[in-house]
């Protein structure tokens, strides 16, 4: 069954749920069209599609880097308010854009022309500009404007217009802008779109506003949704179309005031703008993907472009067991929340169900089947779990106490708990093999209320109520999914008199009735799944009358109306397939690949987000779109991730790096690159601007902590809009990074002008193809390089080798790093093959072999360009670096050359590097008087030193490091240590010295390892801590750092007390920055129980 939200808006009103602003990615922004035929749409990032076809195909035309915000169109012209005080204006058809300026650097939101020659952007900061000749100048005319992003503007003529912003602001003119007057819209959300129709107007804004005015004040329509309404558009007051949340359309059309006609359309995701040129044909847009749907019937049904296609994806967001029943629950006033309780355990989304994280467990254990959250208190949650018996059990404090409201036995499966949304203080429960109970107190308590149950098998009983739900807008009309799984056929019953008085509806071909749905956007449509058959249900007419909709193949279990759209169903199996219908039951699209386990519950908040929660685990869908437009040939590339294979680094906090590359050879890029780091879920993006014709570039990405010792796979994605050559986005591989610093074995730049380099010897052959240039060096920076004439050298020509002088071996790990080139011959593979040597070039080992070809790809391709069909001498653009892990004890290197006759392989920069690894200790600890029960009042400085197991104890190392407050972890790094067993002491401002466990702690060299202090009194030695909630915290209160808390310490703190100190002192037990009782408190109570340090 879905879980009913209700929306209250007086309280999401009074919550700072604003954004400004509308910046979106990936898709588009806009569209328009003045002809219905010829169409550009416009997006983020220089985004500009064209088509000549009316929507059916488009050809993509990159317009800069500028996000472009809207576009209006009037005859042959087109304009287009973007960022930066740009206005751009073209043809309807292909043709130049030409770039034009307010004056001003302000970002342009909204775009209007009149005629030709008038017209007026508004944007950021209350920035409106008018034109008098077709957009070429601009002035301002924002008299009378606050400072307010105004993110839309209209005009019926050329004296009236009207432009929205935030916080409800929306400004109007009688004399062509030249001066602007406030007007009082009735609600303070942000205002999305404006569009006049003749004397009539319309508003669109977020969280489902959408206001109307026709004389007189605007009056504001009740949408029923939270979702943001973002774009209008139509032909006339009476034929209005409006676009937004996940992707739905809706009009007024034969009189529906309340937008209540949901037109059909294949978008799952946001749209952000609809255009209709007349009644029939329309356009829509979306900023998530390139997908322009198009209507040519009025919005009876959308389509999408030739060629594109919608794939349907489920990604596993939650690991967790215990799932049954319907346990998914939206937050009444966040939408981007959600709830799930499985078995015991409550998880809270805050991002529509991509990450979850644990807040509270329900006392007493058993497997949660119906859990809500009360719309009037969100404090108060209210669920049916198994037990023995089974019970109702509710907590007003967010999870943290539970009070069993009612104890009976119900469904095995089921959801026997129901909350009518439209009273949400009311609660009905139906066990098995009894009546029916209702609660008016939000579930504290619950009294039988039926006494009649007409047509059922049970008498005056229902047998094994499997879901309950209450009709919008009807509180009196509640119906009940009978049935015994495996036993008999179940029913529904229907009441119309608040669950007193109960008749038999329909009974189900098959045993089991799971889940029935209802939605408020039509209250007499209602849909029911059954169990073990595969049919679904749908009445028409108030669940009075069922019939058999369709037939999914599978047995069904959860059902749900999108809450934002009932044109999209979905219905789920008791198992890992599922139905969706995006065009109201006509069609469905059955199963969607990667969901496992028994299905339990769903919720659909708008049509591009359905969670499912299995009996195990939670599922989010992905609606992934294709399209191909006609495209120049774009292509950039990742080239290089950087450092790899053992790395040391001195610091555990570092600043990643690699190479991009554009490989168009005709004109700049401006594309995004993405680093991601596993395990961990780093992940930084960077944007690559105007990168210039066959350049590549370094890029930094955003810093990262790294666990010493730990092997990461680094994966480097580039994304350019139609990128023409998708195999080269991605580049991948391996780190091993440790705390430690290199030093320098040997290097060779080959700026001598003696070849081989002192030391350096080169053999294989009689003629040597191993040779210096002195006019070419790595990236055009040193004084020449070395190179393999492979041009010259031909395919019977022997191994030839290039050796390093021998150097200090290997200590731990070292790295081979050097920067190289090669261009392939149209024929031919040319090899260079590293080996290295543990005893002085006596015996050698293949470190790695590299090969280069017309068609070498990869990380060990020797390719840094395309086919050259001269002798090859790169440019400065066309070099590369490449790293190899040495093995420990690596003395000597060489190079091996075997020819396929290809082209000239340059080596320059050679350096080889030893690394000498620090050890990391990640200490957990909690000073008594900063723990608040699960974080710390401050972070504050330790210092951890490492003692030896036995007498006298001598310090090993130590660390000065900050103990992190929000997760009471110290990252000690330690420099001079060795394997071994260790005390560690730690020594804090006014905590207690502390020891660890007798014993001592294990430690490797070089590698990260854990003492957590606050599991276990032992892990202290002496068990000398005190418990606090669930942790053991260190005591508190040795101000005068003497082993022991006493009188002396409650003087110092006395002291400072009275003379009102405050700031970051050592009497400031509890870290709030004041010296008083507070603090005073913790070493009196110390002080009395005679604590003192307990050390070896």
């Amino acid at each position: 069954m879905l879980k009913k939200i209700i929306v209250f808006f007086v309280l999401c009103l009074a919550g700072n749920l604003f954004s400004s602003g509308f910046s979106f990615s990936q898709g588009f922004n806009a569209v328009t069209t003045p002809d219905g035929v010829n169409l550009v749409a416009v997006g983020n990032a220089g985004q500009l599609y064209r088509s000549g076809s009316g929507g059916a195909s488009w050809v993509s035309v990159p317009n800069g880097a500028l996000d472009m915000n809207d576009v209006t169109s009037l005859g042959d012209d087109v304009w287009i308010a973007a960022d930066n005080g740009t206005v751009y204006k073209t043809l309807k058809t292909g043709s130049t854009v030409n770039t034009y300026n307010v004056g001003s650097s302000v970002d342009l939101l909204s775009i209007d022309f009149i005629d030709a020659n008038t017209g007026y952007v508004s944007g950021k900061s209350g920035a409106i500009f008018k034109s008098i000749n077709g957009g070429v100048n601009w002035v301002s005319v924002n008299s009378g404007i606050d400072a307010v992003d105004l993110n839309a503007i209209d005009f019926v003529n050329g004296n009236n217009g009207r432009v929205v912003g935030n916080f409800g602001i929306i400004y109007v003119t009688a004399d062509g802008g030249s001066s602007w007057t406030a007007e009082i819209s009735g609600t303070a959300r942000n205002l999305t779109g404006i569009k006049y129709f003749g004397s009539t107007i319309f508003v669109t804004g977020e969280y489902g506003t959408l206001l109307s005015k026709s004389g007189g004040s605007w009056d504001s329509i009740n949408t029923r949704t939270n979702s943001d309404i973002r774009g209008v558009s139509g032909t006339a007051g009476n034929d209005v179309h409006v676009c937004g949340g996940g992707g739905f359309i809706r009009n007024n059309k034969s009189g529906s005031s309340n937008f209540f006609n949901f037109e059909i359309n294949p978008m799952m995701a946001n749209l952000v703008d609809i255009f209709y040129y007349d009644a029939n044909n329309g356009w829509a847009v979306s900023s998530l993907n390139n997908i322009i749907i198009y209507t040519t019937n009025g919005g009876a049904n959308w389509n999408m472009p030739v060629g594109a296609t919608l794939t349907r994806t489920w990604t596993q967001k939650l690991s967790a067991g215990g799932g049954i029943g319907n346990n998914l629950c939206q937050h009444p006033t966040d939408r981007n929340s959600m709830f799930l309780a499985m078995g015991s355990t409550v998880y809270v989304s805050r991002n529509k169900g991509e990450t979850w994280t644990n807040i509270a467990s329900i006392s007493g254990g058993g497997s949660a089947h119906s859990f809500y959250v009360s719309p009037l208190d969100t404090n108060v949650w209210v669920c049916a779990i198994t037990s023995s018996p089974d019970r109702v059990t509710k907590t007003t404090n967010y999870g943290a106490t539970w009070t069993t409201s009612i104890g009976i036995n119900f469904s095995n499966y089921g959801q026997p708990l129901e909350m009518d949304q439209n009273n949400p203080s009311v609660y009905y429960f139906a066990p098995d093999a009894d009546g029916f109970y209702k609660s008016t107190n939000e579930g504290s308590s619950f009294t039988k209320i039926s006494t009649t149950i007409n047509g059922g098998v049970g008498g005056t009983a229902f047998r094994s109520p499997c879901d309950i739900i209450v009709m919008w807008d009807s509180s009196d009309v509640i119906f009940v999914g009978d049935g015994v799984t495996g036993s008999g056929q179940a029913q529904i019953f229907k009441s119309t008199d608040g669950g007193v008085v109960w008749n038999l509806m329909h009974t189900v071909a098959s045993s089991e009735t799971p889940s029935l749905c209802n939605t408020l956007f039509d209250k007499s449509l209602f849909y029911s799944t059954e169990w073990g058959g595969s049919n679904i249900y749908r009445s028409t007419n108030y669940g009075t009358n069922w019939s058999v909709s369709h037939s999914t193949g599978f047995s069904g279990w959860a059902s749900g109306f999108c809450l934002e759209d009932p044109t999209v169903i979905y219905t789920g199996n008791y198992g890992s397939s599922s139905a969706l219908s995006t065009n109201a039951g006509a069609n469905w699209l059955i199963g969607a690949s990667g969901m496992a386990n028994a299905g339990a519950g769903v919720i659909v908040p708008e049509r591009g987000v359905i969670l499912s929660h299995q009996t195990s685990n939670l599922y989010k869908m992905n609606f992934i779109y294709s399209y191909t437009p006609v495209v120049e040939q774009i292509d950039v590339e990742a080239l290089s991730i950087g450092d790899q294979g053992t790395v040391f680094y001195p610091t555990v906090t570092i600043i990643p790096s690699g190479t991009v590359r554009n490989n168009n050879g005709a004109t700049g890029a401006t594309f995004t690159v993405t680093r991601k780091i596993t395990p961990g879920n780093y992940s930084s993006t960077k944007t690559i601007s105007n990168l210039g014709p066959t350049l590549s570039t370094a890029v930094n990405f955003d810093p990262w902590t790294f666990n010493a010792g730990t092997a990461y796979t680094i994966k480097d994605s580039v994304y350019i809009l139609n990128d023409g050559n998708t195999s080269n986005d991605i580049k991948t591989g391996s780190l091993t990074p440790f705390i430690g610093t290199f030093a320098v074995a040997m290097q060779q730049d080959f700026s001598s002008g003696t070849f081989p380099p002192s030391g350096w010897t080169r053999n294989g052959g009689t003629t040597q193809y191993w040779k210096r240039d002195a006019t070419v060096t790595g990236y055009g920076t040193g004084g020449g390089s070395s190179f393999f004439d492979f041009w010259s050298a031909n395919t019977s020509t022997p191994y030839q080798y290039l050796t390093s002088p021998a150097f200090t071996a290997i200590t731990t790990s070292g790295v081979l790093e050097y920067d190289y080139a090669y261009a392939p011959y149209s024929s031919g593979t040319d090899s260079i093959t590293i080996e290295y040597s543990t005893n002085g070039g006596t015996n050698y080992n293949t470190l790695v072999r590299l090969y280069g070809n017309a068609e070498a790809t990869g990380d060990y391709a020797m390719n840094t360009r395309g086919v050259s069909g001269n002798e090859y001498i790169p440019a400065v653009n066309e070099w590369m670096t490449k790293q190899w892990t040495l093995p420990q004890g690596t003395d000597r290197v060489r190079f091996r050359a075997k020819s396929g006759f290809g082209n000239n392989f340059y080596l320059d920069n050679i350096n080889i590097q030893s690394g000498v690894a620090y050890t990391q200790l990640n200490l957990i600890l909690a000073p008594e008087a900063m723990y608040n029960g699960s974080t710390l009042s401050m972070s504050d400085t330790i210092r951890a030193y490492l003692r030896n197991t036995s007498s006298p104890y001598n310090i090993a190392d130590s660390s000065t490091v900050l103990l992190n407050g929000k997760d009471l972890t110290a990252a000690a790094i330690y420099q001079n240590i060795t394997s071994g067993n260790y005390y560690i002491q730690i020594i804090h401002r006014n905590v207690l010295e502390s020891w660890s466990e007798s014993g001592g702690h294990s430690i490797s060299q070089g590698n990260t390892s854990v003492y957590d202090f606050t599991t276990a009194q032992s892990k202290t030695f002496g068990s000398n801590s005190v418990l606090i909630n669930t942790k053991y915290c260190l005591y508190s209160g040795d101000v005068n750092r003497d082993g022991i808390i006493d009188i002396g310490d409650q003087t110092d703190i006395d002291n400072d007390a009275s003379n009102f100190t405050t700031g970051y002192v050592p009497t400031d037990l509890n870290g709030d920055g004041v010296v008083d009782l507070a603090d005073a408190v913790y070493t009196d109570n110390n002080a009395a129980n005679f604590i003192s340090a307990v050390t070896p």
